[in-house]
């Protein structure tokens, strides 16, 4: 029977630790600190992890979640826990801003802090689930040459992430510069071809993507999907001792990330555990839903009382327990917290209670899994058959990127019906964004084109010609019948 971790709540986003209580009730609160920096995130469900001091938690009654909208918003209480509770979940209904601070209730009914009027937030998120608006045009050509101006609109446009490049008749792709006076305008190095294609992809401040493509005047989209998961906003790290200021500094570790990976499979992973295989250490997968093979070794006369699965977002320097495997018999299934790279480590007890410490603070995990279950962005710009030396050919230009793309990610088909069945017309194409190659000669009059592109963790993107491609490989001869004087009418 299929087992199945108690972690349901999905992560993304890991930035420190959580909420902190201290033990300096009483004392005279010290001036204001500046507002927390803002956390950018296009998910509207997240859990917001609880940290309590260890020497206070048998003194609080219960810890209370208040919320508000907006930065002059109203403080509103929204959830209430026990102390034994380690977060609290919460979901918005519409983008904005919102403050979380939380406040704790001793058994003697104190509240800290005691006024409620004078909270001040402990995290602020933004919550930003609408994609960039992006416009590409193409400028007058001037003395100095030819130019686009490339505009982006959003709540929260994030300019660093702007990636504006150009193919021109060799089809090769490059990066453009953005002028010293206006970062709007981007030359185009040397003359503009017909076939001329520029490529603008811009992020934002929560990651919400927009791709613009504009081909001969024909513009094309792409929107990159907001997540369907939960999200777990972590809380930063409390500079001061005393509860009345719950005043976070981001953590640097948001911004380190473990090395690329090597190889790819797809998920559900399977890790062999036979020493005669022994895992690479690396595993990119798409899917959040692990089954993870082990083996114990050195197993005493007590056997095995407990299986941990431990987990790291920040190379080793924060460590989470993800999940125990309730028979503690291989292989332990669970649940990731979305997209991302994690280091997994586990940690087994013996039957009279002794075993491995769990992983702590700069401790390498056992292996390293990604998950991207985010599939390639791309889109067929042109299909356009022509006449070769050896019969008809078929010339297909298009656009895809990905982060995980591999080698040779493109396939195409063709088919005599939008229904199919698809043949393959070219198969493992470089993604050099062209191709051209012959047509079967039984190819017919009319046939479909399909696109597919497949990352390394087996995420496939598929995109169909919207119009069926006519071939007529008759070459018509025309000759004298006989000639007539004058004018006929």
């Amino acid at each position: 029977m299929r087992k199945q971790s108690g972690l349901l709540i999905l992560a993304e986003l890991a930035v420190g630790c959580a909420f902190a209580v201290s033990s300096a009730w009483g004392q005279t609160p010290p001036p204001p600190l500046a507002a927390p920096g803002k956390i950018f995130t296009r998910n509207k469900s997240f859990c917001l992890p609880i940290a309590l001091d260890a020497k206070e938690r048998a003194k609080i009654q219960s810890v209370q979640l208040y919320v508000r909208s907006g930065p002059n918003g109203t403080w509103a209480l929204k959830d209430t826990a026990p102390p034994s509770r380690t977060e609290f979940d919460y979901s918005v209904t519409q983008d904005g801003e919102y403050g979380f601070t939380i406040v704790t209730l001793k058994k003697n009914d104190q509240l800290t802090p005691a006024d409620l009027n004078r909270m001040v937030p402990g995290l602020i998120v933004v919550v930003d689930s609408q994609p960039p608006e992006v416009s590409v045009r193409a400028l007058p050509s001037t003395a100095q040459g030819a130019s686009i101006e490339c505009k982006v609109r959003d709540a929260n446009p994030d300019p660093s992430r702007l990636k504006v490049e150009y193919q021109g008749a060799d089809k090769t792709w490059r990066v453009l510069t953005p002028s010293a006076q206006d970062p709007s305008i981007f030359a185009i190095p040397g003359p503009i071809s017909k076939d001329s294609v520029v490529r603008a992809t811009a992020t934002d401040r929560a990651g919400n993507s927009t791709m613009r493509v504009v081909n001969l005047d024909a513009p094309v989209t792409v929107t990159a999907a907001a997540p369907r998961h939960k999200e777990a906003i972590a809380m930063p790290d409390v500079l001061e001792s005393r509860a009345e200021r719950i005043v976070p500094t981001i953590s640097e570790q948001v911004r380190t990330q473990p090395p690329p990976l090597a190889e790819s499979v797809k998920a559900p992973a399977k890790f062999p555990a036979e020493p005669s295989a022994p895992v690479s250490g690396r595993q990119l997968i798409n899917s959040a839903h692990v089954t993870l093979d082990y083996q114990i070794d050195e197993a005493g006369p007590t056997g095995v009382s407990k299986v941990e699965v431990w987990m790291t977002r920040d190379e080793g320097q924060t460590w989470r327990r993800l999940c125990d495997d309730p028979d503690h018999r291989s292989p332990v299934e669970f649940d990731l917290p979305g997209d991302g790279q994690y280091g997994i480590s586990l940690v087994a007890t013996n039957g009279s209670g002794f075993g491995a410490k769990a992983p702590g603070r700069g401790d390498a995990p056992d292996y390293w899994i990604e998950v991207d279950t985010t599939k390639p962005v791309a889109q067929l710009l042109s299909v356009k058959p022509s006449a070769g030396d050896a019969g008809a050919v078929l010339l297909t230009t298009w656009v895809a990127s990905d982060k995980n793309l591999g080698e040779t990610p493109i396939d195409l088909y063709y088919a005599t019906r939008p229904a199919g069945p698809w043949q393959p017309l070219a198969k493992a194409l470089k993604n050099d964004g062209n191709h051209i190659f012959n047509l079967p000669p039984d190819i017919g009059p009319e046939f479909y084109v399909r696109m597919e592109v497949t990352d390394r963790a087996g995420n496939v993107e598929r995109c169909d010609w919207p119009q069926p491609i006519a071939v007529d490989m008759s070459r018509p001869k025309a000759r004298v019948v006989r000639i007539r004087a004058g004018a006929q009418h």
